[in-house]
């Protein structure tokens, strides 16, 4: 495309703007896609595919993709030691609720992040958290970071791009699936911990 090349040699000049179009477009891309998947969420369109799913072959392959972002942000990434577990989940819708956790860990930082997946046999369950020290939820806003278009009040969270629909999608994708997805703790200025539960293949 322009930025490669493809049509001539860019001006030094123009590259901001063809990055910022081209960052707009990928936000707009990916909004749409979202937006597609909660209609079909919200009209009961969506018909999960269970399966036996390994967690840490799932987290491995969701780190895989974030790690091009991670490597602009310089951000720690870190896939701690757990009990080796599977679930009867969605692979796909798995993988989706990951992305979104890890995007905003990535997103939500006045620094380069130190991010830490990790995953434990709870019971019947297996409970997999993502834990940043990014800019954190303030107290007011936790009670309604699930809802839909929601974003933090915090002017340091305002000015981050976003849409409001990663944290309402996925926790409906968790649920969808069996599981469930809530917010373990968050401090201002020291991090959030997210927990996805998902059901545990009996052993």
């Amino acid at each position: 495309m322009a930025l490669e090349g493809d049509f001539g040699e860019v001006p030094k000049a123009l590259r901001p703007v063809l990055e910022t179009a081209q960052r707009k477009t990928e936000e707009a891309k990916a909004l749409a896609a979202e937006l597609l998947t909660v209609a079909r969420l919200e009209g009961k369109a969506l018909t999960p595919k269970v399966k036996s799913v390994s967690v840490a072959e799932a987290v491995r392959e969701a780190l895989a993709r974030a790690r091009p972002r991670a490597e602009i942000v310089k951000a720690n990434v870190q896939m701690e030691p757990g009990d080796d577990v599977t679930v009867l989940a969605d692979e796909a819708l798995v993988g989706k609720i990951l992305d979104n956790l890890l995007n905003n860990a990535l997103t939500y930082a006045d620094r380069p992040p130190t991010i830490r997946v990790g995953a434990s046999r709870e019971g019947e369950q297996v409970a997999v958290s993502v834990a940043d020290d990014g800019i954190g939820i303030s107290p007011q806003d936790q009670g309604r970071i699930f809802a839909r278009f929601a974003r933090g009040t915090d002017p340091l969270v305002a000015e981050k791009p976003g849409n409001g629909l990663g944290l309402y999608l996925s926790r409906g994708l968790a649920e969808q699936i069996g599981g469930s997805l809530q917010l373990r703790s968050s401090h201002p200025g020291k991090g959030s911990t997210f927990v996805l539960r998902l059901p545990a293949v009996a052993s």
